[in-house]
Order: C-alpha cells, then structure tokens, then sequence
C-alpha cells in the first residue's frame, strides 16, 4: 500500500458557527511529511494573523483573556499536588507558545507535565500536547476540551492536530479542526477518487459533509431487509462520518451483553 500526508481542516472561519452544516471541509494529500507539515503550518499562519471570531489577526486567541488566571497566592503559585495554579506568568508562557506556533515554528510550551487550574479553566500540559478544559460556568463552560492541540514542535514525523470547539469563549464564536495524519491508500482506489467521493458524500446521521478519513474509512451499510425485521422489504442506507460512527459504536458496547469489539489495541 502507498502511504501518503492527508492534511483535513473543517472549519466555519472566518464566519460564525451556528451548526454542523456551517463547518466546510478541505482537505489535500502529500507524499512527504515535509511538504505536507509546511501546509499546515501555512493554514495556521492564515486563520490566526487574519481578524475573525476565533483570532484577534495578530496571531493570538481573541477570548484567551487574562482574567482566566489566577494571582499568586502565595509563593509556590497555589501549586497542590499534581495539580498547579494557573497564575499570569504561566497563562503568558501558554499563550507565547500558542502564538509562536500559529507563526509556523517548533517552540517549546515551557512548563512541565502537569495540570493548571485557573479562574473557571483548566489545562492539561502532557508530552509536548496542551488540553483546555472548562471548569464550572463561564467563558469555558462544562469539562469537554475546548482546546487541544501538539503543533508545538514539530520536528518528529507523527500525527499532529489542532482541535478548536465553539465552546471557546462566550458568545458567537467559531470552529476549527485541523488534522495532519500518514494513512495508506488502497491500491484499488486512488486518493483522488477518495477525495472524489468524500465531496459527493454526506453523513446521514448529522449531515456533514465527508472528509477525506470518512471517505477512506467508510462507515455505513447498504442493505435490503427481509422478513424478520418490521422494516421488511425496505431498502436501507446510511454513509456515516468517523464521529457519529464512534459515537454509535459507544453507545452499542454500552448497551450490549457482550461486547461488539473483537481487539482493541493498547496505547
């Protein structure tokens, strides 16, 4: 099989996501990490140095506001175990990491492994990666990501992603998922005709529009039912995107006696 880059962004910028159908797909393959590492790098240049609901234009997130942090309590910054205060200096080094990395260079986040608690926000720092969670009510409400992303260095040939939620701040706001992944392509299709189908495709479920990992994935069946079922005779189809078939996988293995998942790797 050919391995190849598949550089995916989803995104409603530089307008305001209000649902699934405002997230466009774009996507473009590679034969090198290189080549395909320099395309994401632009993309990141593009969305953050260009005013929108999500950046300020000057490669910074417009509602990464500094009230997210937390004074010093004392002098050890409030530190408690594993889990550390977020005060000014750290949130400042995250943000200058963040902006050095939407600029399109390796930089380092310069804190160590930990979790970073703040005024209604948490973060999670673990091997290079940052994870944004909200705490409570407020800018970042609930415990979902709202952001999590390893664009910081980018040195090794590996996966890297830039996930950004609408959860980022209060009010309207936007979208952005940004994907970089080595993937093999079948030889008896190629990846444009991969690319051909993911535009011709939309998930029945939510009704977004393919990518290229849905098209090459493919999840979904295509049946005639016959006798036994109350839906005898019918004719039945669904195209399902990676998200809603992970979610309907979920919900089965939590509903079934037995499980439906033959061999899971260990991580």
């Amino acid at each position: 099989m050919k391995e190849v880059w598949v550089l995916s962004v989803r995104t409603s910028l530089p307008e305001i996501c209000y649902n699934a159908e405002d997230l466009k797909t774009s996507f473009e393959v590679f034969t090198s990490f290189e080549t395909a590492k320099e395309a994401l790098r632009k993309k990141l240049r593009e969305y953050a140095f260009a005013e929108s609901p999500m950046f300020d234009g000057k490669g910074n997130l417009a509602n990464l506001a500094d009230d997210l942090a937390f004074e010093p309590s004392d002098e050890d910054g409030g530190d408690e175990g594993d889990c550390i205060e977020l005060t000014p200096d750290r949130l400042q080094a995250i943000k200058n990491a963040l902006k050095t990395a939407f600029s399109g260079n390796d930089t380092d986040i310069g804190l160590k492994n930990a979790r970073y608690w703040g005024n209604l926000i948490e973060i999670e720092i673990s091997d290079g990666a940052i994870r944004f969670c909200g705490d409570g009510d407020g800018p970042l409400n609930g415990c979902d990501p709202v952001l999590t992303t390893n664009i910081f260095n980018m040195r090794e040939e590996k996966d890297y992603y830039l996930y950004i939620s609408d959860l980022f701040g209060q009010g309207d706001t936007s979208e952005l998922y940004i994907d970089l992944k080595k993937t093999a392509l079948n030889r008896a299709e190629t990846w444009e005709e991969i690319e051909e189908r993911a535009k011709r495709t939309k998930c029945t479920r939510c009704g977004r529009q393919f990518d290229f990992f849905d098209a090459q994935e493919a999840y979904g069946f295509d049946y005639y039912i016959g006798y036994g079922s109350a839906h005898d005779g019918s004719h039945v189809k669904a195209d399902l995107c990676c998200d809603c078939f992970d979610e309907l996988l979920d919900s089965l293995i939590k509903e079934s006696k037995t499980t439906p998942v033959l061999y899971e790797p260990i991580c």
